[in-house]
């Protein structure tokens, strides 16, 4: 009797404990980071190919608007983004706004960062216009807003950054902040990949490798084509997928694919509107050219102002 007693007791113990640790899953707080990667990856895994396309998460991006403070630039460096921005240049204004928010220089100021970087995007600068979306895309709480940071990656987006034209076909293509528009993801993708943008190159290939997933014409041989441009520029991964997208081509097909990608040369991007912060850094850290003190000569056969 003692026997049964003692096992109805454990049995009772267990479902206590049971419960309790049941209860205590439900009370843990979700983390915020944890939320967009499972924000992401549902939506990457949501297309019916079961193919992912590369697809930044926010808490990638974060790393860009993250402040690490470290005394990395000069004093006279810095003097000089001053003197610029306050004459509303706007390559200083960004990047005295990016050494804001990142700490470059030793110190951290946010409101100082978002005051300058909004400036120079007011001023049609697409590195801060793409910044601002980044920093919208992965604030936290009542400050992050998906709508706005499309808002900001067109904005950059048609003023030439190619990061920016990446980040909003992305942005379309997941409908994320916008109404999902796979047509206007695929032409940003192609936009950005005919600069040269690997990971373009591969959403167009797995776009056009699903077809009728993201409401195109499938085009395997189109899929492959963008492939081996990727694999041409050094992207490892996209080696696998050029390859099983050779099995699916004969022997014409592959030799077409292959002549237009070896073909294929990457336009040039506007390097004001990819402009980085250390480029920029670098311009307004060299020393100004000194004045010549040389009187200018005439030509020896110029005509002698009348009297």
């Amino acid at each position: 009797m003692d026997g049964w007693r003692s096992a109805e007791i454990f049995i009772r113990l267990l479902t206590v404990a049971g419960i309790f640790i049941a209860a205590a899953v439900v009370a843990i707080p979700h983390s915020p980071a944890n939320d967009e990667n499972s924000e992401s990856d549902a939506a990457a895994a949501s297309d019916n190919s079961g193919a992912k396309l590369r697809l930044r998460k926010a808490p990638d991006l974060a790393e860009l608007v993250l402040c690490h403070p470290h005394d990395d630039l000069a004093a006279d460096t810095l003097e000089q983004l001053e003197t610029a921005a306050a004459h509303k240049d706007a390559q200083a204004q960004y990047a005295l706004g990016v050494a804001f928010l990142a700490g470059r220089g030793g110190r951290c100021d946010a409101d100082r960062a978002d005051d300058l970087l909004r400036a120079s995007a007011a001023a049609n600068f697409p590195p801060a216009q793409y910044l601002l979306g980044v920093m919208a895309e992965t604030a936290r709480g009542p400050d992050r807003s998906l709508a706005e940071a499309a808002a900001w990656y067109k904005l950059a987006a048609l003023g030439g950054n190619v990061l920016a034209m990446r980040r909003l076909g992305g942005m379309l293509v997941r409908g994320h902040g916008v109404d999902r528009d796979d047509h206007d993801a695929l032409e940003w993708f192609a936009a950005a990949a005919e600069y040269g943008d690997t990971d373009s190159q591969v959403n167009l290939g797995l776009m056009y490798q699903a077809g009728e997933d993201y409401g195109i014409e499938a085009s395997v041989a189109t899929a492959y084509y963008w492939f081996t441009i990727a694999v041409q520029l050094g992207d490892a991964d996209a080696f696998d997928l050029r390859q099983s997208a050779a099995l699916d081509l004969d022997s014409d097909e592959l030799e077409d694919a292959n002549q237009r990608a070896n073909a294929w040369r990457a336009e040039s991007e506007d390097t004001k509107a990819n402009a980085d912060f250390d480029s920029i850094v670098e311009k307004f850290a060299a020393p100004p050219e000194p004045l010549s003190t040389t009187e200018p000569t005439a030509p020896a056969d110029a005509e002698t102002p009348a009297s």
